[in-house]
């Protein structure tokens, strides 16, 4: 894990009872409100302020493991469908709205899973 700077977060209870949240992802250097963890056990120790004086410190401690679950396919995903335009501008030179030309053609729009 990269120390420098020490992953840590500055959370606020400026919205109540509760803290801000903070989240966890796999990978090897934390970022402001994500604390990274590698597969295994992570230990993670903690201090509660109020103003500059701590009332409540410890640890915990999370378990990391993860699953194989197969191979996902892929490939692109496609679908066809059909898009509308204005052909041209729909207003005349003094700014009054006209009748206007549409015209329809096929669009193939492609993603990855």
């Amino acid at each position: 894990m990269e120390t420098n700077p020490y992953p840590y977060t500055n959370r606020g209870y400026d919205k109540g009872e509760f803290s801000e949240d903070f989240g966890f992802k796999l990978g090897n250097s934390h970022k402001t409100r994500t604390f990274s963890v590698l597969e295994g056990e992570n230990k993670f120790l903690y201090e509660i302020k109020e103003n500059d004086q701590v009332i409540e410190q410890g640890t915990l401690t999370a378990e990391v493991s993860v699953q194989n679950l197969g191979i996902f396919p892929r490939q692109q995903i496609c679908e066809d469908r059909v898009e509308c335009r204005e052909t041209s501008d729909c207003r005349d030179r003094k700014g009054r709205k006209r009748s206007c030309r549409r015209q329809c053609f096929p669009v193939q729009q492609c993603r990855c899973p």
